[in-house]
């Protein structure tokens, strides 16, 4: 229980975490203000602020619908599709990263999320180039999810790296 009545406002004004919240407290206030000075006095009816209040629920409710990320922080909004590069740092001499022959068809790249299930499972687009092997990424993941990576050569040796989260740029890949 706060303390002081400026406690009481400050733990009101940081539970604000997004702008839709932001222009509903200012609302709200408003609406307290025309709500009181309407019950002192006859210049204001109280129509006003009772139609205020229909008139944020619409709105709020308008964007929600159409908008529903403003119901969130931006740090919780999902990472819209961004291409990301990682680059795979092999325990081999940066000589012998270039002579490795990888077999498409059988190199994977999956995506989980949370729990673990898989988002979706595909071929990874290998690149070779800058000192080493990079892939792209190009899907719409959360922080929350991880990627798991399985190559294999053309002889048959076979790589894998760790489950990571996203957004890594550089990986150390491991002989399976």
């Amino acid at each position: 229980m706060p303390e002081s009545k400026f406690e009481a406002w400050a733990s009101i004004i940081n539970s604000v975490q997004t702008p839709l919240g932001f222009l509903v407290l200012i609302t709200l206030i408003l609406d307290g203000v025309l709500l009181a000075s309407s019950a002192t006095t006859e210049k204001i009816s109280m129509l006003i602020p009772a139609g205020i209040l229909v008139l944020l629920i619409l709105v709020v409710m308008a964007i929600s619908w159409k908008k529903p990320l403003a119901l969130y922080h931006p740090k919780d909004w999902p990472i819209p599709n961004v291409i990301m590069t990682i680059n795979l740092e092999f325990p081999i001499n940066l000589e012998d990263v270039g002579n490795l022959e990888f077999d498409e068809e059988r190199c994977t790249l999956e995506i989980h999320d949370i729990n673990n299930n898989i988002i979706f499972k595909i071929k990874p687009n290998l690149t070779l180039g800058g000192g080493g092997w990079f892939f792209q990424v190009n899907e719409n993941m959360s922080p929350t999810d991880s990627i798991r990576l399985e190559l294999t050569e053309v002889n048959g040796r076979k790589w894998m790296l760790k489950p990571f989260a996203p957004y890594s740029i550089k990986q150390r890949v491991l002989v399976k």
